[in-house]
């Protein structure tokens, strides 16, 4: 969705990406003036769009028509804001390199995901394990949560709490 499709709306998250010199404010050689307070304004009325989160990201490198373009500098719009009204804001850049670690606890003793196993999500709150697919660290569980939502998890990836169970 673009800036001006969200004006006089309101969302619980909002997302804005590319939030970077070039592309908002669009363009490489904005001084002061009527150009830039407009693009300013844009980008103020898409953060203030957001109920419960906004999320502001710049890339260190993007693709442009076809041409890689490094070094890319954060959006003014960000510094703006104030970096002491901002949490988590990470200016560091990222080294090139994949990294290997992995966010996935260990895998699951066999048998600890059984059906009617009772479990606990950290978002989703308490469910029930309807089935399980899959064994060590790609087990998966279908889990029907007391909202009524049913949801397939990665069992070592998902912040899940055994409460009780036929696998315990």
């Amino acid at each position: 969705m673009t800036i001006h499709s969200a004006k006089g709306l309101e969302f619980d998250y909002v997302y804005l990406i590319g939030l970077e010199e070039g592309l908002l404010p669009f363009g490489v050689d904005f001084d002061d003036g009527p150009d830039l307070e407009e693009e300013r304004r844009l980008c103020y009325v898409a953060m203030t769009r957001a109920r419960k989160g906004l999320v502001l990201s710049a890339a260190e490198s993007r693709m442009l028509y076809g041409r890689t373009h490094n070094d890319r500098k954060i959006s003014r719009f960000i510094k703006e804001a104030g970096s002491d009204r901002l949490e988590g804001l990470n200016e560091k850049r990222a080294p090139a390199t994949r990294r290997t670690a992995s966010p996935a606890k260990e895998a699951a003793p066999a048998g600890t995901y059984k059906v009617g196993t009772r479990v606990r999500h950290a978002k989703f709150g308490p469910g029930t394990v309807m089935y399980t697919a899959g064994s060590g660290a790609k087990l998966k569980a279908r889990i029907r949560f007391n909202t009524g939502r049913t949801a397939m998890l990665m069992v070592n990836v998902a912040p899940l709490e055994i409460l009780e169970g036929k696998g315990r």
